[in-house]
């Protein structure tokens, strides 16, 4: 394998091109460099050997909760760019410093290559179309139903996760915080993101010390969709979180939970414009809607928007 260039670079890894003959085809790759805390650097071994484990574990999440599926089903089937290998590089130290990025370990994990974000894309090509985004919005409610159905909750949707080919095809990436439904686990939010469930569950509970612990449901997912693709559609968040400045990420959740269901719709979506005057499809605006219900149980099922939504007829 030829290490190629630099790709990018992400909260706990480096990521560079690499390239390589595979069963006689030339295969282009992304490999992560995991990064750990800079502070390991002066720990026990036996400390940061549980570290490393615990970094190659949340890398390898997904592979793990669906091991009855290989990586190229995952990835041609359903749509998740998961991670395709797994391995140590020879030679280097267990940690070691990488400049003003902190501290890297020896393992590092394969990835088909893709393009970009939908943050990349709607960064750099802001006024997208309506065919490119509906194209968009379908195939990113297919994933996360293709998840949904195999009994796992997402739990950090957002623009970033939602990856896409030189194709236009949508992936769903970063598995780190994937459960299984129902499961109890430690609250994990994008602030932003929050469902107002959590919300209520955190506030109650919040000390900034300890994990909030609380029973993980899908539901949370179909919110964090709806927002994903209200800002698509938009270009922003809704209830003024794209304007609103929140000095911590506690005043973001205190402002989610006092949010009323009067505003569960912004002006965007009662005039039935983005930012740029553009229409939004009636359509489009049912299924937002439907996703960014406060309650729980009234959030629009992905199956019956696959099923009898005229978008996917």
């Amino acid at each position: 394998m030829i290490r190629g260039g630099y790709l990018g670079l992400g909260g706990n890894g480096i990521v560079f091109e690499a390239s390589a003959s595979r069963r006689g085809r030339h295969e282009v790759y992304a490999v992560k460099l995991l990064f750990l805390d800079s502070n390991f650097m002066h720990d026990t071994y036996r400390n940061i050997m549980n570290a490393l484990a615990v970094t190659r574990h949340m890398e390898m999440r997904i592979c793990t909760l669906l091991r009855t599926s290989t990586a190229e089903e995952l990835y041609l089937q359903d749509g998740f760019a998961v991670p395709l290998h797994c391995g140590r590089i020879r030679g280097l130290p267990d940690l070691f410093y990488v400049g003003s990025w902190g501290a890297a370990c020896s393992f590092v994990v394969l990835y088909k290559k893709l393009y970009c974000s939908l943050a990349d894309l709607m960064s750099a090509c802001s006024y997208l179309s309506n065919p490119c985004r509906l194209l968009l919005s379908r195939q990113m409610i297919e994933v996360v139903y293709n998840l949904h159905a195999k009994g796992l909750v997402h739990r950090d949707l957002k623009d970033s996760n939602f990856l896409l080919d030189g194709q236009g095809n949508v992936y769903l990436g970063d598995f780190g915080l994937s459960v299984l439904n129902n499961s109890k686990e430690a609250i994990v939010y994008t602030p932003k993101l929050t469902d107002p469930a959590d919300a209520r569950t955190l506030l109650k509970a919040w000390d900034g010390r300890r994990p909030v612990f609380a029973q993980v449901k899908q539901e949370a997912d179909l919110w964090a969709l709806g927002m994903t693709l209200y800002k698509l559609w938009t270009g922003v968040y809704p209830f003024g979180l794209s304007s609103k400045h929140f000095s911590k990420s506690k005043d973001i959740t205190n402002y989610i939970q006092q949010l009323s269901e009067d505003t569960s719709t912004s002006s965007f979506l009662r005039r039935g414009q983005d930012v740029w005057g553009r229409p939004i499809l009636p359509e489009v605006q049912r299924i937002i809607q439907g996703l960014l219900r406060f309650d729980r149980r009234e959030r629009l099922r992905l199956s019956d928007i696959i099923n009898t939504s005229p978008l996917f007829a």
